[in-house]
This record gives C-alpha cells, structure tokens and sequence, in this order.
C-alpha cells in the first residue's frame, strides 16, 4: 500500500521505532524521539543494503520516490546508492579547507 500525505502527517512516535511501508523498498522509520526518517531497501549482489534518504518533512514524499528512484537506477546499473553516498561524503570533506570553515562563521578556531 502506498503512503500519502494525510498518513504521513498522522504518523506519531511509539516507545519503539516502526516502519511504515510505501512502495518498490521506500519506508519510512519512526523514531521514539520523534523524528521521521525516509529510508530505502534494496538488493546489491544478493546483499541487503538500505540507504537513508533523508527526514521527513523537509524531504517530501514525492521527492522521496524521486531519490528512491534514483537509487534504484544505480542498483540497476550495479552500484551501491549507499556506498557512492559515503564516498561523496568523505570528497565534501576532504576538500575543504580551513579558509572555508573560517568564512562559514564557524568558531571552534577561536
């Protein structure tokens, strides 16, 4: 059964997390804190894998299944939506540099 908007608005925290199914591997997950996580699940050389996608509201449910989407043409193509996402994590951070962080206003520096 496919989510909407009305049941994800009805969606509220219980003393453990849950999972609420959409369609084709996207869910969402519950948090006992509250928060509302988009996830997605797939199959990579018959390894189970999941990929977060990213917290709802700011992520609605249509951009959802547009990175859900996404993701499976990867694992179409035979590679790992969460793996590329880590490594594009450690590039962001490999290529910053302290002038960067210093212009950003951060103050741990000081």
């Amino acid at each position: 059964m496919s989510l909407t908007d009305t049941a994800l608005k009805a969606l509220k925290p219980k003393d453990a997390s849950y999972i609420v199914s959409d369609d084709r591997g996207l869910y969402i997950e519950v948090l006992p804190s509250g928060s509302i996580v988009w996830r997605y699940r797939y199959r990579l050389d018959g390894k189970r894998e999941k990929l977060t996608l990213g917290k709802y509201p700011a992520l609605t449910l249509k951009n959802a299944r547009l990175k859900r989407d996404e993701a499976a043409h990867l694992v179409a193509l035979g590679q790992s939506p969460a793996q590329k996402k880590q490594q594009e994590k450690v590039a962001g951070a490999e290529d910053a540099t302290v002038a960067d962080v210093q212009t950003r206003g951060d103050t741990w520096y000081e």
